[in-house]
């Protein structure tokens, strides 16, 4: 983000003789802190407002100067020297709205409702027709509390579809505030059905759901809450916006271009961001990460490498570098850059699960197993990394881990098949299972052949029925799998264990295609 220096500079600039006023001031920050683009933007707005200020003919055309200096500024998040431009502009020429107007966002921006207040009723009486304006008096009042005003002003929005959604939305949530729960969930879904993007609405209408006792719903507009507003076009900020030469403001473009599916309007704005900040290492990974959405992996491979070389100590950028890598099949240079990642940032998760699926790959199985082993049960996803850890520490010969790392995940996720199924084979073959884990085998193996009576399965109840002793039965369900199409020498040679009375030795055998990680392809 931009800091805002602490320093400033006073620059008075001299007007041509007839020109309105001798002498005019503006207040600027210290430069010399800000980011290239913004600083260049900034440079060239302040020279033009001198050559507009110094040329201008009349008080109309002042005050034009002094907003556009004043729109350069809210462009670039120097709300207090903005509303400062604006009120000049507004002294200067009372009778344009746009200048009250863009004060009083300022302030409702920065939590001066008073000041919004009045400054968007000045701009009213200028424009009384103007939307925009009542839904900005209309957010004003229901920030302040005023919920009696805020009714009243939503309550009389018109003008289109935003507009309409705008209103739903206000309504809404003032339903909310008073506890009108059933007709704040009625307004809320009508402005979600015309504006699906504001998601930021899924919030109230949770609350309200929720207080109608509809637990259900309640979850499920809170699992889908985020910060969609409703689109109601604001030609003023728009115009704003484009001014913007932050690489903070492109990324964000770039951001809302991608969720949108937008992709080659997500790398546009992701090559601005590095244009406006060209050492900014978030806009190049952006950058890369929308080439390669792109299919334009070369170009993406270029600023990943850039972006480190750059920012050696960015884990970001090590672990998308590393990313990148496995895609390509370098696995060894992907597996040094997941390390490295790791060593910069242990709480990085992405980068460790990956790291261990390329020790997988690799064949150092004990040092895959302490990779998962430090991922967290967080939630459910946490039962994948168990799985990992329990295949692991199969591979490296510790099956008492391996069953507590399967154990760990089931609890996670107790209808998991492929913890079921690990867990069981596990148990079954591993020597110091108790009598109890080989019965409870049993009992997860045939339900899982129960609900699928494929070969893994019938090989899988096999094990179990030959951990409790039951070596007939096993050889002949074995047999069946030695029989089919697919079957291998594992497959022999566990029968030949059954014939001879043996519980099988390993739940999978070695270099068994479950302990090779599939590699990221472009997709992942």
């Amino acid at each position: 983000m931009i800091r805002l220096a602490a320093a400033l500079v006073l620059l008075g600039f001299t007007a041509k003789a007839g020109a309105v006023s001798p002498t005019e001031a503006v207040t600027r920050p210290d430069l010399s802190e800000f980011e290239p683009g913004v600083r260049t933007a900034l440079e060239a707005a302040i020279s033009d407002f001198q050559s507009a200020l110094a040329d201008a003919p009349d008080p109309r055309a002042a005050g034009e100067a002094w907003g556009e200096l004043g729109m350069h500024y809210q462009a670039h998040h120097l709300q207090g020297l903005a509303s400062t431009c604006y009120a000049r502009a507004a002294d200067l020429d009372p009778a344009d709205s746009r200048w009250p107007y863009l004060a009083g966002f300022v302030a409702l921006e920065g939590g001066d409702f008073e000041a919004a207040e009045s400054r968007l009723s000045a701009a009213a009486e200028l424009s009384p027709d103007d939307a925009i304006i009542r839904l900005r008096l209309a957010e004003t009042a229901l920030a302040a509390g005023n919920l009696a005003l805020a009714r009243e002003r939503f309550d009389g929005l018109s003008g289109g579809p935003g507009m309409t959604a705008a209103r739903h939305s206000g309504l809404g949530r003032i339903a909310v505030r008073e506890g009108r729960y059933k007709e704040a969930a009625g307004d809320l879904e009508s402005a979600l059905r015309l504006a699906p993007s504001a998601t930021r609405l899924r919030h109230p209408l949770g609350m309200a759901y929720r207080q109608l006792g509809d637990r259900g719903a309640a979850s499920a507009n809170f699992a889908a809450r985020g910060n969609g507003q409703v689109p109601v076009p604001d030609p003023l900020l728009i115009s704003i916006g484009e001014r913007s030469q932050s690489a903070q403001f492109f990324l964000e473009q770039g951001y809302a271009a991608a969720r949108a599916g937008q992709t080659d309007r997500a790398v546009e704005a992701f090559r601005r961001a590095v244009a406006a900040s060209p050492d900014d290492v978030s806009a190049m990974l952006s950058l890369a990460q929308g080439l390669n959405q792109a299919g334009a992996t070369a170009e993406a491979r270029e600023w990943l490498d850039k972006a480190v070389a750059r920012h050696p100590e960015d884990p970001v950028a090590r672990l998308r570098l590393g990313m990148a890598q496995e895609r390509a099949g370098e696995e060894k240079p992907a597996l040094a850059s997941y390390e490295a990642a790791v060593a910069l940032d242990p709480g990085l998760h992405q980068a460790r699960f990956l790291l261990g699926d390329s020790l997988m790959r690799a064949g150092r199985y004990a040092e895959a197993a302490e990779a998962y082993g430090a991922l967290p049960d967080e939630d459910a996803s946490g039962a994948l990394f168990r799985y990992r850890e329990g295949l692991a520490a199969v591979a490296s010969g510790n099956c008492e881990a391996a069953l507590q790392a399967f154990s760990a995940g089931r609890r996670l996720r107790p209808d998991n098949g492929e913890l079921m199924q690990a867990w069981a084979r596990t148990a079954s073959t591993c020597e110091t299972a108790s009598d109890a884990e080989r019965a409870s085998a049993e009992d997860v193996a045939r339900q899982l052949f129960g609900a699928l009576a494929n070969r893994e399965h019938a090989a899988t109840l096999a094990m179990a029925l030959a951990a409790n002793g039951r070596f007939d039965e096993a050889a002949d369900l074995q047999a069946q799998v030695a029989g089919r199409p697919l079957a291998g020498v594992a497959d022999q040679q566990a029968l030949a264990r059954y014939r001879a009375g043996q519980r099988a030795d390993a739940p999978w055998p070695a270099g068994d295609a479950v302990f090779y990680p599939p590699r990221l392809n472009n997709d992942g």
